[in-house]
């Protein structure tokens, strides 16, 4: 068996996220292929490309004070965004989207492909707990997708503790378009630059996506 494991945060997946899983399954045709994504919310505010932990106290501290939020501290911030006091694009609306762009390709390619909110601390966590829960052998191969800039991240080395045939996909980092880029634009309200990021994809469905951003960035979607 030959396995694909692709975690990340997508907050929100565009079309080179898509592009890349259509080379892969094209390249390495495994026979499952895991995309699972980060549970945490992802923030529509300045600095767009920052993770809430690389907040640093003075940019908390701003949030606290714009939305009106008594706690300055991670947690309670990440609360917020959660709840929609503070706009952030949630796991739920990722994972919209990528069963709306997994639509695009053959029938025979989406079914191998399983779309998953992590359900442990970290998206990199839950793809080893599911490949440890396949029990590989000698037999199997297990392919790890993973941005080039976490070519040497720390976090990845639990797998080596599954004692199969591995290889890691590395991906380019996408420079013309990347996932705070499209924060960015959301948060200015430039709509028409949202949808240059998307795949294509029929005007119904674009909407859908678009309505879904903009209920985030509004703060009504509290899922």
């Amino acid at each position: 068996m030959k396995i694909v494991l692709f975690p990340g945060s997508f907050k929100p997946p565009h079309k080179g996220h898509l592009k890349v899983v259509e080379t892969i399954m094209k390249k390495y045709k495994p026979d499952i292929f895991y995309l699972i994504i980060s549970k945490k919310p992802r923030i529509i505010e300045a600095p767009f490309e920052k993770k809430l932990h690389e907040f640093t106290p003075q940019e908390l501290k701003y949030l606290s004070n714009k939305f009106k939020i008594d706690k300055v501290n991670k947690k309670v911030i990440e609360q917020a965004m959660e709840t929609g006091v503070i706009p952030a694009i949630s796991a739920k609306t990722t994972y919209e989207f990528w069963k709306t762009y997994l639509q695009t390709l053959p029938e025979k390619t989406r079914d191998k492909i399983k779309v998953s909110v992590a359900f442990l601390p970290s998206p990199v966590l839950t793809a080893f707990t599911i490949a440890k829960s396949k029990k590989l052998g000698e037999n199997d191969e297990l392919l790890l997708v993973k941005a080039e800039k976490d070519k040497n991240n720390k976090r990845f080395d639990i797998f080596d503790a599954i004692k199969v045939k591995k290889q890691e996909i590395l991906i380019p980092t996408f420079r013309d378009f990347n996932s705070w880029q499209i924060r960015k634009a959301i948060y200015n309200d430039n709509w028409k630059k949202v949808e240059e990021y998307l795949p294509k994809l029929d005007n119904k469905e674009k909407k859908k996506l678009i309505n879904l951003l903009k209920a985030h960035k509004n703060g009504r979607n509290h899922s």
